[in-house]
This record gives C-alpha cells, sequence and structure tokens, in this order.
C-alpha cells in the first residue's frame, strides 16, 4: 500500500543552516498493518509522517501511495487524495474550540463527496463508531484532553480512511486514557484500517504488531 524508497529531505539546502532530517529512508507498509515508528526528538520520525501523509515532499526518491507516484501528484491532487484517503491524529487536537463535537467532526466531509444532506448523520456515525455519541452537542472546551482526543480520532475516521496515520496521539494523555484511545486504534485495525503511529511511548509501540526506530534521519 505504502512504499517509500531511499527518501531524503533536507530542509535549507545550500545554506549555513542546511539540514538532512530524513537520510535514505526505506519503508513498505501493507494493508492492514499496524506500525510504531519510534525515536527520539529530532530523529526523524514526524516529518517522515508528514512525507507519508502528503503534507510534505521529499527532497529525494520515491513515495508510491496505493501504487499513486506522489511527485506527480500537484498540491490540490495531494490535498484530495489525503482527505478521501488518509486519516490524521495529532497530539494537540486541533479541534475548533467554540464549535460543537459533530461540527468538529463534521469538517472534513465538506471538503468530500458527501451529500451536504448526508454530513451530520455520517458525524455522527464515526462518534458511535468510538462510542461517544453522547458528546455530539458538546461544547469542545468542555471536554477533559481524553475525550478530546477521541473526538480528533472521530474526526479522523469520518472518511472511512484506508490509512490511519497518528503523530504521538498519546503524548497530552494520562496513562488511562491513554490505553482507552489504543483500545480504539487497534479495535479499528482488527476492522482493517492500516495504521502507522509515531511515538516516544514505549508502552503504545508495544501494543503495535511492528515497531521501527530511528536514530539521526535513518530507519536502524
Amino acid at each position: 500500500m505504502l512504499e517509500l524508497k531511499n527518501i531524503q529531505k533536507k530542509y535549507n539546502p545550500g545554506k549555513p543552516n542546511e539540514n538532512m532530517v530524513l537520510k535514505d529512508v526505506s519503508l513498505t507498509v501493507c494493508d492492514g498493518d499496524l506500525i510504531a515508528i519510534t525515536g527520539r526528538s529530532g530523529s526523524g520520525k514526524s516529518t517522515l509522517l508528514h512525507i507519508i501523509a502528503l503534507m510534505d515532499n521529499p527532497t529525494k526518491g520515491e513515495y508510491r501511495f496505493e501504487g499513486k507516484d506522489a511527485a506527480k501528484l500537484s498540491d490540490s491532487q495531494s490535498a484530495k487524495y489525503r482527505n478521501e484517503n488518509i486519516g490524521i491524529l495529532l497530539q494537540d487536537f486541533r479541534l475548533l474550540e467554540t464549535e460543537n463535537v459533530i461540527k468538529n467532526v463534521s469538517a472534513p466531509l465538506y471538503f468530500s463527496k458527501t451529500p451536504f444532506k448526508q454530513i451530520k448523520q455520517k458525524a455522527y456515525s464515526a462518534l458511535e463508531k468510538i462510542g461517544i455519541e453522547n458528546l455530539a452537542k458538546r461544547t469542545v472546551s468542555t471536554l477533559s484532553g481524553g475525550e478530546k482526543q477521541r473526538v480528533a480520532l472521530a474526526r479522523a475516521i469520518v472518511n472511512s480512511p484506508s490509512v490511519l496515520l497518528a503523530d504521538e496521539p498519546t503524548g497530552a494523555l494520562d496513562s488511562k486514557n491513554r490505553d482507552m484511545l489504543m483500545d480504539l486504534i487497534l479495535e479499528l485495525n482488527r476492522q482493517k484500517t492500516t495504521i502507522v503511529i509515531v511515538t516516544h511511548d514505549n508502552e503504545v509501540a508495544g501494543r503495535c504488531a511492528s515497531t521501527f526506530s530511528m536514530v539521526d534521519g535513518k530507519i536502524v
């Protein structure tokens, strides 16, 4: 499904502050995989996830998403493909604090092919899948951290993506909410969603089927 070959990422090339963040990274992610990518801060793991998510382009190397050459996609095509095929879960939730839950979860659907009349029901179905439909009318600012991250997860899967990418998804959670979130992520994986998690948490990595470690921009 996802194939990266000799990926390099260099920032500020040719300048005194040139920085090679990724160094010939190769990785294959198959349908239904549950993978953790671990490493210290600055090891390149988040940069790699951004490239997988079609949010950034490699300086060198080849990336194919479901057979498509990412280098040949325009910015608008990448955005459309990401919206339709990739769910993204971040540590800081990125929710609209003053809006209610159902509106937050609905947001990606306004950029999809979903008919307007079906948006609310599809968002509610995502909340049901995560088991938080009771929060639908709550304003985000009134929720706990654990509740916000589950709302963010519902938003990430509202388009039924084939791939879920999570960047330190449990970093802002206590152990109870971390375990609850991982239970939900593992259930999604059992339902055939391919999942890649970037984490520094050994407890999270230990629950994944495969773990890759990054050191100084390389997978070791």
